[in-house]
């Protein structure tokens, strides 16, 4: 399972940099190991929909979103 997830960048940090001679919750083991989508991104959609689905040429702009374009 995948899960997207906002949280301040200071958490973030902060289980990335834990100690490893502590205990850490499973949470913080998965935040601290999870992959970062980089500012400034465009748009998710799903390729194996488009793929599975449409023959011919496609226009990116119409596929459904997963997740929205970071503005930042």
């Amino acid at each position: 399972m995948e899960i997207l997830i906002k949280i301040p960048d200071e958490v973030f940090e902060a289980y990335k940099h834990w100690d490893e001679n502590k205990v850490a919750t499973v949470e913080q083991t998965l935040i601290a190991h999870g992959t970062v989508l980089p500012e400034g991104h465009g748009r998710l959609i799903d390729a194996n929909d488009v793929d599975n689905h449409i023959i011919g040429s496609v226009d990116l702009r119409d596929c459904p979103t997963i997740i929205e374009a970071d503005k930042g």
